[in-house]
Formats: structure tokens, sequence, C-alpha cells
């Protein structure tokens, strides 16, 4: 992280914990450079960072001043209270219907969670894959079935970030993290079983399940802190559930972030009750602040945690790389893996693994970030102006997906078929329940730069929202 950046982030700790409250005038350029020992060009840059993202305003003659959000009017989203009876999931035909809806270029792309092309390193990464040179018949060669050792070094490099400790030997790579959770799910689980997930949860999980012959059982989950503990734990206790499927670092849709406490009670948990814990870490790297949270797998020291992420949010989703480090289930994994593609795709690897050797991985990654963390700040303040009193929306530190809860009697369905109209895609709320609850939820996408496109998006959906609220 630049110095830069650095202030920024302390400012922004100051202003979220109030010590500077809104309408606070800031420290004058040169004198926040000499409190903090910087330079004057670097106190500016952390100011217009700041103005940038609405944190902040520059009053003429005057100075800097903590600006008023409207997200601050926007209500907290409740902790679910999902029923306890497992089910299996009915969601595949109406999602895979509307997810491929999303994914229409000439709609706005709120329904679509994945970055913008335009912030991908697509050129850097095809200098890699044109540069194999010595590699070139490796990389046409069937590789090692558990994946080139190389990139499965730099993998566990870069996980000693989330605290983990893991040896290259310990990893295995995936057509992305999608097939790891799915190799996941096989290795420790059979026809009929019942998974704990998050409510709400990811909607292409539900599908997984579902094409699984697997039941879910949605566990309460805290906005801001994720899956209860006081209540997952009588339902290990009691049986009721075979393994546990978690997202702890931002997960999909509520951006909700598992503290280091929490966590911990958490592989506990599911190790004292022997109940595999499978940990999607998709979008750990994703943090918009100066720390990477602490992955569930630093906390496994038995081997119940089964680690899935990829490269797939971060840079390269066309690539299809991801990982698995499956603990205790290495065999099982092993044995799910040959029966399905036996090896994953070789130059694609290799050109990751040199991509991560040379640094360029981590700068892409804090450039993303600073991106998302904008967008979603501007998107939620744009909600807060737009949409009827009573809408509540999450607050996330990391990814680029906002959850945001309509007044009561708002149909999000209604509201799609609205946006659809409009040229717009988002996703309803009961897409990321096998209960089918959630239906005055919608699921807004930021991964794109924010721009006058999506400001004019977001009027749109808040007129309609009010249409509806109305109606």
């Amino acid at each position: 992280m630049k110095r830069y950046e650095e202030l920024a982030e302390r400012v922004r700790g100051l202003v979220e914990a109030e010590t500077l409250a809104v309408g606070d005038r800031l420290p004058s350029i040169r004198r926040m450079s000499r409190q903090q020992g910087v330079s004057a060009s670097t106190v500016t840059a952390a100011y217009r960072l700041l103005e940038s993202q609405g944190l902040i305003e520059a009053r003429p003659q005057s100075g800097y001043y903590v600006r008023e959000r409207c997200c601050d009017r926007l209500g907290a989203v409740p902790v679910s209270q999902p029923s306890q009876d497992a089910r299996v999931p009915q969601v595949w035909e109406v999602a895979h219907r509307l997810a491929l809806q999303a994914r229409d270029a000439e709609l706005v792309p709120f329904g679509n969670a994945d970055p913008a092309p335009q912030l991908l390193p697509s050129a850097a990464l095809l200098r890699r894959l044109r540069g194999l040179g010595r590699d070139a018949a490796r990389a046409v060669s069937y590789g090692e079935p558990q994946g080139e050792l190389v990139l499965r070094t730099q993998i566990a490099r870069r996980l000693v970030r989330a605290g983990c400790s893991l040896h290259p030997e310990d990893l295995w790579i995936t057509n992305g993290a999608f097939e790891a959770i799915h190799l996941a799910l096989r290795a420790v689980c059979q026809p009929g079983d019942t998974v704990a997930v998050e409510s709400p949860v990811h909607y292409i999980l539900l599908q997984m399940l579902q094409g699984l012959g697997l039941k879910t059982l949605e566990v309460s989950t805290d906005p801001v802190a994720g899956v209860e503990v006081s209540a997952l734990a009588p339902l290990l206790a009691a049986g009721r559930a075979q393994a546990v499927l978690l997202t702890p670092a931002f997960q999909n849709p509520l951006g909700c972030l598992t503290p280091p406490g929490r966590l911990r009670d958490l592989v506990e948990l599911c190790r004292r009750h022997r109940v595999p814990l499978i940990e999607d870490d998709v979008y750990g790297e994703l943090h918009h602040g100066s720390e990477r949270p602490t992955a569930a797998k630093a906390h496994d020291r038995e081997g119940w945690v089964l680690h899935c992420s990829s490269f797939s949010k971060t840079v390269a989703p066309g690539f299809r790389v991801g990982w698995i480090a499956p603990g205790r289930f290495a065999l099982e994994v092993a044995r799910a893996k040959f029966v399905t593609n036996y090896v994953s795709a070789t130059p694609q690897q290799l050109a990751l693994a040199a991509y991560l050797r040379d640094g360029a991985y981590e700068r892409q990654v804090r450039r993303s970030s600073r991106v998302f963390a904008d967008n979603l700040l501007r998107c939620r303040d744009a909600v807060a102006r737009a949409f009827p009193r009573g809408t509540s929306a999450s607050a996330p530190r990391g990814g680029l997906v906002l959850w945001v809860c309509l007044p009561e009697g708002v149909d999000a369905m209604d509201l799609y078929q609205r946006a659809l109209a409009r040229r717009i895609s988002i996703l309803p709320g009961h897409l990321f329940s096998a209960q089918g609850r959630f239906h005055s939820c919608v699921r807004l996408a930021c991964g794109h730069p924010w721009g006058e496109r999506f400001a004019d998006a977001v009027a749109q959906l808040g007129r309609a929202a009010h249409e509806l609220s109305a109606g």
C-alpha cells in the first residue's frame, strides 16, 4: 500500500470512529504534512482519494471537511432468522435463467458479480503466456494431477498473509473455486446428507447442492459478523448437518466478515463435532482495509477445514484456476479429481505462477480493491438518496456486492422486472435462499468503475421502488 493510501486509511478510521465528526474540518495540508512526517503531495493525494470516495469534501478558500453521507440514513440489515428445516434447494431453473440475463452486455451490470474486464491485467497475463518459451512443451502436455508445483508454491506463500502455514503439497489446483467446492462436497458428503450454510447464501452454491442431491440447512447470519455460532452449535450437536459450507470473508451476498474470535470458535465447533468445514475464500484478497483477513484454515490444527479459493475475482476469471487445501480429506478429493478431469490446464497455471512471482499480483489486487471500495461507497450513497424510506443496506468492508433490503411489501421480483425493462440487471433476494426467503431484498454487484451510467441506473431503480412502495 502506498503512503497516501495508508494516510487515507488512518483518516478514514478517525471518521468511522467518529473522532472526526460530520462537519469537522481536517488539518490543513501543511499541518497534516508536519504531523504525519509526509510530503504535502502525499497529503493532497490522500485527501483527493477520500474526496473521490465521498468521505470528505473540499470547500473553496476553507479546506477539507468531513462530509455528510446519505448512506448514513440507511437502516441496518437485520440478522436473518431462517427456519430450522433442511431442504433440497429448488433454484436451478430460475437462477440459471436470471443469471444468464444478468450477463447481457447491453444491461447495466448490477446483476453480475464479476470484476470489469478493464480492471483485469489482460495484457500482462497474455505476456506471461507468450513468454513461456522453454516451458512450451510442458505447457501443452498433461501436467501433474495435483497441479504445477511452481503455482502451488506461490499460492502457499500468498496464504501466509491469511495466517495459513501450508506446504505446496497441501494444495490441489482446480478449475476455479467452483470445482474446488464441488470436490470438497463430494469428498465429505453422500447424496441425501445435509449441509449447513449461511442465510442468505450464494445461489450458485445452492445450485451445486441441488445438483449433488444434498439438503441445505440455513443458519442465522449476522450481516456484519457472519454466521452465528449460537445458532449453529445446537444443530451440529444434534447431528443435523454432515458438513458446514461458509464464506467467512466478505460473503456473497451480505459482504459480512467473520471476526477472528468468532471464526476460531466456528473451527473449534466443527472440530469438536467432527464435521467438515468447507471454506469459500474467493473474496478474501479483496479487503478494503490494510490487512487481509485471517482464513478459517489458519485455525485448523486437525485438518477439518477444506479451504477453497481461486483467481477468478482478482485477476483472471477466464483462466479458471483455483485451488483446494483439503486437510484430512486429501485422498477423497484426489479420487474425486481423478474421475472428474484428472488435471487442470497447464498454460494458465504457469502464466499465473510467473505473474505472482514478480509481484504484479499484489499491485493488481490492491488496485481492484480500491475500485470496489469506492464503487460500494458510491452505490450505497446513491441507494440512500434514491430508494424509499425504510430501505436498509449492508456495509461491506471487502468484496464487491451490496445487499439491499426494501421496505416491507415491495417485491424484489417486481423490481427486477421493472429494472430489466429499463435495461438494468439486478438479482432478486429469493434466489439466495432454499427456503424462498428475502422477497424484499436485492443484490447489487459493484465490479465496474463507477460513472454516470451507474448513478443514473440506481436513480431509476429508486424511482421504480417508490412506485412499488406506493402501490
